[in-house]
């Protein structure tokens, strides 16, 4: 192969496999190959393997051929047929008897569109025809040479493993779309970080006003979010619950701080370190407005006793004055909440506050009709 044709092939190599997705790949391929070999019209198909059905095509020949070309020449093409059967390149003027070309259906719908010499590679992937590179020339034009089936050959074995790459980054890509979508979906504000706070991503409710507030949902959970990320720094823990102390924290606007109660609820945030990434958090925030009712019988699998106090805990309320409220002694209220962690499989008093809110929420959305069956 002359150095300017091997130069050729190894620059539409680098293009192909230099793209990311399966449409660059293709675009790619289009761009390049007029330098590997000349053509009047190029062609990539990504086909059904089973029926050789096109899936998808980039071309720079007119639709209303390809049209004519899936209607009336696919299934009487002689080059296509031969280059799936051989797993390698071949043109027309290699199918034997001239009148194997000459008599189908394919050579008159290139003939009316000004081409005549066709040539087709397989793309092969584990073994499997998925796709062909195609090209035609005019009739005026010299036939395809062996030199232009080698150099599409070695260029079609590279395109296969672009394709087989770029399929991996396309499902990635769609995952990550449809992981977005799910997490916007949601009814809880869901932040992604770095655990050192750095934002990767976070849901349309994290970015919704706090009710009675002009804070988003980020913004007012940031100073919790901050303290429970400081805790996965600090700890080996790989789940962290911190609840807004009732203290004070920043008015939206300006520099004052004001306490939390007149900011109307408090926040709580449970943040997890992800498996697969270990420097990546996913935080969810709840928020318990002021004045909300307490917990509904129904929300959680608690006794009566045992729902009062995890709702006066989830109120913010020490040991000593929930014992009071409830006329029991502190150590009958530890007790309570011994068995109140172990029903809900929860190791903290944040984390119990998190999950009375989840609930009290869950519970306050819940249809009125779905409320009656039950």
């Amino acid at each position: 192969m002359p150095a300017s044709r091997a130069r050729a092939v190894l620059g539409a190599v680098a293009a192909v496999q230099g793209a990311a997705s399966v449409r660059e790949v293709q675009l790619a391929w289009l761009r390049s190959v007029p330098d590997v070999v000349s053509a009047a019209g190029y062609g990539f198909y990504l086909l059904e393997p089973s029926s050789l059905r096109p899936l998808d095509v980039a071309a720079t020949v007119p639709d209303r051929f390809l049209q004519r070309y899936e209607d009336e020449g696919r299934q009487d093409d002689p080059v296509l047929q031969e280059a799936v059967a051989r797993g390698g390149p071949i043109d027309s003027s290699r199918l034997g008897p001239p009148c194997r070309w000459q008599h189908s259906a394919v050579c008159a719908v290139l003939e009316e569109a000004g081409y005549h010499h066709s040539l087709e590679a397989p793309i092969i992937v584990d073994g499997v025809v998925e796709g062909t590179l195609n090209m035609a020339r005019r009739k005026e034009d010299p036939p395809f040479s062996l030199e232009d089936l080698e150099a599409l050959g070695l260029v079609a074995e590279q395109v296969a493993a672009a394709v087989t790459r770029a399929r991996r980054y396309d499902q990635v890509s769609e995952r990550t779309v449809l992981l977005a979508d799910a997490l916007d979906a949601a009814a809880q504000p869901v932040v992604v970080t770095t655990v050192d706070g750095e934002l990767i991503f976070q849901n349309r409710m994290a970015l919704r006003a706090v009710p009675g507030s002009h804070q988003t949902y980020l913004e007012r959970a940031h100073p919790v979010l901050h303290e429970a990320l400081e805790q996965l720094r600090q700890g080996h823990q790989r789940v962290v619950t911190a609840q807004e102390a009732n203290t004070t924290a920043p008015v939206a606007g300006s520099r004052d701080e004001r306490p939390v109660a007149d900011l109307g609820g408090a926040v709580a945030v449970k943040a997890v370190r992800l498996r697969s990434r270990q420097d990546a958090v996913v935080s969810f925030v709840s928020f318990r407005p002021a004045g909300a009712p307490g917990l509904p019988d129904a929300a959680l699998p608690l006794s009566p006793r045992e729902r009062e106090i995890a709702d006066l805990v989830s109120q913010g309320l020490t040991t000593r004055q929930i014992a009071e409220l409830s006329f029991v002694s502190e150590n009958t209220v530890k007790q309570h909440l011994k068995r109140i962690f172990a029903k809900l499989q929860v190791s903290s008093r944040a984390e119990l506050v998190q999950a009375v809110w989840r609930a009290a929420a869950d519970h306050r959305d819940r249809p009125a009709d779905l409320d009656a069956a039950t």
